[in-house]
């Protein structure tokens, strides 16, 4: 037992950290939620309920990734591909909007909580996993347990994790880096095709979470740090083969939701069911 808790008990401080920081949800009732904006940005409340701090991006939430997710999981709860939105100007792409993330695995919460759960465990569970997988990668490097500890805490709260939480998006595109670098250092020394697909994984989850140009700064420096393993090793071969599963996780993703998009565009178009 006591050998177990030395292994976990770094884990075991991260998720307290994390519950500290959750427990106006738990503990209150309080949603991550950005509805103050209705009153504070948008005319003509705004003159009366003004703000002397204002993050300007948070009302997207309020106005586009709130609704959009809305409208994915209901498409998705009627059996049907979420291709397109009908209340945005006289229609518009819903599957081909990367920042509707249809494909996350996350939009499962959905189905076994109520929305306003689901949507707050989506938004909380970022600086966790970010947590976990940044702990996991600086142990793999070699760095103590107090230093992967603290390694962890700062990414889970660091500016660009604490200011993108609220969107649901952005935290889950660039958190699978560690998982991705520690992917990497684990398929360098062990050679285990299990890594490679941990590599490709981390890409295409990236990818599908819902903000492509932060999904981009993943792949640059994923594609960075396996050049410099290059380097680093004598085995060009394992060095390849990084080079391969993080490839092959890049364009295989995108080339399905390319193809999932363009059936979808297809099938619904009045020109395809109905004929000139």
């Amino acid at each position: 037992m006591k050998k177990v808790f030395i292994k976990i008990w770094p884990l075991l401080c991260i998720l307290g950290v994390w519950f500290i920081f959750s427990s106006p949800y738990f503990l209150e009732g309080l949603v991550p939620f950005s509805s103050k904006y209705l009153v504070t940005f948008f005319p003509p409340w705004n003159t009366s309920y003004g703000m002397p701090v204002k993050n300007n991006a948070m009302p997207d939430v309020i106005t586009q990734l709130y609704p959009w997710r809305q409208l994915v999981i209901e498409s998705w709860k009627q059996g049907q591909v979420p291709g397109w939105n009908p209340y945005q100007f006289a229609g518009s792409p819903l599957l081909a909007n990367v920042q509707s993330s249809v494909f996350s695995p996350f939009n499962l919460l959905f189905f076994f909580l109520p929305f306003i759960d689901a949507w707050s465990m989506l938004i909380l569970l970022q600086p966790l996993l970010a947590g976990v997988f940044m702990y996991l990668y600086a142990k793999e490097i070699r760095i103590g347990t107090a230093g992967a500890l603290v390694s962890a805490i700062a990414f889970m709260f660091c500016g660009f994790m604490t200011v993108w939480m609220a969107y649901g998006t952005l935290g889950y595109a660039i958190l699978y880096l560690p998982l991705l670098l520690f992917g990497m250092e684990r398929y360098i020394r062990r050679r285990h095709v299990g890594y490679g697909v941990l590599i490709a994984a981390s890409v295409t989850l990236s990818i599908i979470s819902g903000h492509f140009q932060a999904s981009v700064y993943l792949l640059v420096g994923g594609a960075a740090y396996a050049l410099f393993l290059a380097f680093e090793t004598a085995d060009r071969r394992r060095a390849l083969g990084i080079f391969f599963f993080h490839d092959f996780g890049m364009h295989s993703i995108t080339a399905a939701i390319g193809a999932v998009n363009s059936i979808v565009s297809a099938v619904g178009s009045k020109r395809f069911t109905s004929g000139y």
